[in-house]
């Protein structure tokens, strides 16, 4: 009897608990309550769902769909989960190549939501993370979940003001809408007039306002001060100016902080320091432009023995890093990239045995690595997984005891002054999935170990002074290679014309390198291609018809600076429908192409720069080519093309550069030229065009800064308009037919004595202008602003 009564008090604590906490998952569950349902079937009526993800919804169990989770006992439905399952990581290798990964987008949730939802009167966790609502308002009667405890609205495309409305979820421990990345592609567009109904939130834990606009008049900390029970706050990139933060005495319970990507001094990092129960701060990119901090305003912080993550990157710091650093025996990820750290990197540093990133990209730091890798502790070498010191003033050879990091899977140490061989033992770290030493002075032969990196997705060893003979050995076992980089060196890369590579490349960057004297026939076997850069490669031969391929699938092509022959005649017509991107930059000049310009070309109608100089292509420039409209650069000149110039160029808006010098080019300059009103280059030089210089040049080209029409049949005077060019840098009329005085306002063209940089959209662009000087030909490319 004693064991009866506590067998059913066990079943009624269970029942008990079942009724509070429980989600049903079985068929014996209650069955739905029929408003719920159809409130939900109403707001699926709303949605656009492309994938097909609630195809479950149908029938009367609704407990059964996707996403739904209810109380076992009433039937009331308790949980909404429809976060996109494909969620976004911007650590995926694809994410940067192929923008926007099918599988996410597909999976992404859009439409409306209907305001049957307000129904579920018994909802205590709501999730629609990372889909895509494009331009709706978060709906004000979210504010109506007086049982919701678990509110994300991360990543999916709500704009306007929070409602103050979700105030009334006192209930709520945790509320992010908020953005997953800096190049989210589905980030809100979120702003707040008003923080106080934050106050109410007195159960909060979690709080992510990730690039949500808070306005300056807002007291950000006094309001946080008040959310006795926060723990994770996340305001990256709030345009935020921090100065003078108020003590946050009722925020002692902070383990986790985000405020990168805002202004902020050195009393918020004394503010900082008093949140000892920190475990993860991030200072990411601090945007006050004022301030500079000396690195011993960290030193506080070697007190706080919780912290996991710091992450200091492109904060302004410089300095030596703090030894004490080497205290924080918890620490598992420690960033200070880009920042003006210097001196050597503290010895302490290696006792840091849970240290699994260590990333000082871009600083002042020196000395031997062997210093630093070369005796590393046991649990270190068996802790850490990535380490990137690019960018810094690293000397001697690589250490080797590098292969008793066994875990490493990042070694990034490009752009310093590292030299001598690479030994076999490299190969020896199984993990590396990234391998980048670039831009330094490493030299000797490439050791075949580096073939059994069958983890590597990344191998870039451009730009050094490697020699030798890349085989087939070389790659044997690199079946998950993406990126690679060996261009720069004096390398052969000797493959047999059969070679089926075992991986699938992105990006191939063999410039400079001995590829040919043939074409080489493993391309053809790479169907993802991103960019193909194979300039200066010694190829001898004519592009392969199959060839045509890559030009609707790739993005960036460069077979500049080759011996390739024969015309540009790929079949290319099956892929024009398959695929609609086609390549945006093409780079093939410094050939010996013949024939005409082919008419395909204008089917790629995203192409941005097309540059096919010097080689010995005839005929006219196709008309079509004013179908090309988001063209930037083309580059015609020094080939035999003749005709006139078409009128369909004037159509290009988006065009900066222009070069046809070096041609047969006859008659007047076309009047629809002068729609170019983004037009930096116009080099004309070296034809036959017979014409007055028209009026409109200075009128309506006023960006232009180099203008080029010497050697032709050019006559009458010189206008005055040209004076309108405040930019020019460059004008050249010599050797024409132009008769009068040269206009007095030519001493105002003071931009002739800059120096600046040529800025395209925020690049750094590098023009090409060819100018004679004393008899002399003279090419200017990185040299161009001493011109």
């Amino acid at each position: 009897m004693k064991h009866t009564k506590h067998n059913i008090m066990l079943v009624l604590i269970f029942l008990v608990l079942i009724s509070k906490f429980g989600y049903c998952y079985s068929n014996d569950a209650a069955s739905c309550i029929e408003g719920e349902r159809i409130a939900l079937l109403q707001f699926k009526e709303s949605l656009i769902d492309t994938s097909n993800r609630l195809s479950s919804w149908n029938g009367l169990d609704c407990y059964e769909w996707e996403g739904i989770s209810c109380n076992s006992t009433t039937g009331h439905v308790l949980k909404l989960d429809l976060h996109n399952p494909a969620t976004l990581t911007p650590n995926d290798i694809d994410y940067y190549y192929d923008g926007l990964p099918s599988n996410y987008s597909n999976n992404c949730l859009g439409g409306e939501i209907n305001h049957s939802l307000i129904n579920l009167t018994h909802l205590n966790y709501l999730d629609l993370s990372f889909n895509n609502f494009s331009k709706i308002r978060i709906p004000v009667f979210f504010g109506s979940f007086k049982n919701l405890r678990y509110l994300n609205l991360t990543s999916s495309g709500f704009v306007g003001n929070i409602p103050t409305h979700l105030g009334n979820l006192s209930s709520l421990e945790c509320l992010h809408f908020g953005q997953a990345s800096v190049d989210d592609l589905t980030a809100n567009d979120l702003a707040t007039n008003n923080l106080d109904w934050l106050t109410s939130l007195s159960s909060l834990k979690s709080l992510d306002m990730s690039a949500v606009f808070i306005r300056p008049s807002e007291n950000v900390f006094g309001t946080i001060n008040k959310l006795v029970s926060l723990s994770f706050l996340n305001l990256y990139s709030c345009q935020l100016n921090i100065t003078n933060p108020p003590s946050l005495v009722n925020s002692t319970s902070l383990i986790s902080l985000n405020l990168g990507e805002n202004a902020w001094d050195a009393m918020t990092l004394l503010w900082l320091s008093n949140l000892t129960r920190l475990e993860n701060l991030n200072l990411h990119d601090n945007l006050n432009f004022a301030y500079s901090f000396n690195s011993s305003l960290l030193i506080p912080f070697c007190e706080h023995l919780n912290l996991i993550s710091i992450d200091l990157f492109s904060s302004r710091f410089q300095g030596p890093i703090p030894h004490c650093l080497g205290n924080l025996t918890s620490l598992t990820f420690l960033n200070l990239a880009i920042n003006k750290f210097e001196g050597s990197i503290p010895k302490s540093i290696s006792r840091l045995c849970r240290l699994q990133t260590l990333d000082l990209y871009i600083n002042e730091l020196s000395g031997l690595l062997t210093d630093f890798l070369g005796a590393p502790s046991e649990c270190l070498s068996y802790s850490l997984e990535m380490l990137s010191l690019d960018g810094n003033h690293f000397t001697g050879q690589l250490p080797n005891q590098l292969y008793k990091y066994k875990n490493l899977n990042t070694l990034s140490l490009n752009s310093n002054s590292l030299s001598g061989p690479i030994a076999d033992s490299l190969g020896n770290l199984s993990m590396l999935s990234w391998l980048d030493i670039s831009y330094n002075k490493f030299s000797g032969s490439i050791p075949t170990s580096l073939g059994q990196l069958s983890n590597l997705h990344t191998l870039y060893i451009d730009h050094n002074s490697f020699q030798g003979i890349l085989s087939e050995l070389h790659f044997s076992e690199l079946i998950n290679l993406k990126r690679l980089g060996i261009s720069e060196n004096s390398l052969f890369l000797d493959v047999s014309s059969n070679w089926d590579p075992p991986f699938q490349l992105k990006e191939i960057v063999l410039d400079s390198i001995k590829v040919g004297p043939h074409f080489p026939q493993w391309l053809r076997t790479q169907t993802k291609v991103f960019s193909l850069f194979m300039s200066n490669a010694s190829i001898s031969d004519a592009i392969p018809d199959w060839f045509g391929n890559l030009f609707w699938t790739c993005s960036a092509i460069d077979l500049s600076k080759n011996d390739i022959r024969g015309e540009l005649s790929m079949s290319v017509e099956g892929f024009m429908n398959e695929f609609k991107q086609g390549c945006l930059w093409i780079y093939l000049s410094d050939n010996h192409l013949t024939g005409e310009i082919p008419k395909w070309l204008c089917n790629l109608k995203h192409l941005q720069m097309l540059d096919i100089s010097s080689n010995k292509l005839s005929g006219e420039i196709p008309s079509c080519f004013g179908k090309l409209q988001e063209l930037g650069y083309l580059e015609l000149g020094n080939n035999n093309l003749f005709g006139h110039i078409p009128n369909s160029l004037g159509s290009l808006s988006q065009l900066f550069s222009l070069h046809l010098q070096n041609n047969k080019f006859e008659g007047e300059l076309p009047s629809s030229l002068q729609n170019l009103g983004s037009l930096i280059t116009l080099d004309l030089s070296e034809n036959g065009l017979m014409d007055v210089i028209p009026p409109w040049i200075g009128e309506n080209l006023r960006s232009l800064r180099f203008l080029n029409f010497q050697k032709n049949k050019f006559f009458g005077d010189i206008p005055f308009q040209l004076c309108y060019l405040n930019a020019l840098q460059l004008l050249n009329l010599a050797n024409n037919n132009i008769s009068g005085s040269i206009p007095q306002c030519f001493n105002n063209f003071t931009a002739m004595v800059n120096d600046s940089i040529l800025d395209i959209h925020g690049v750094a662009f590098e023009e090409n202008i060819q100018e004679s000087i004393k008899g002399l030909e003279l090419e200017y490319t990185r040299n161009l602003k001493f011109l």
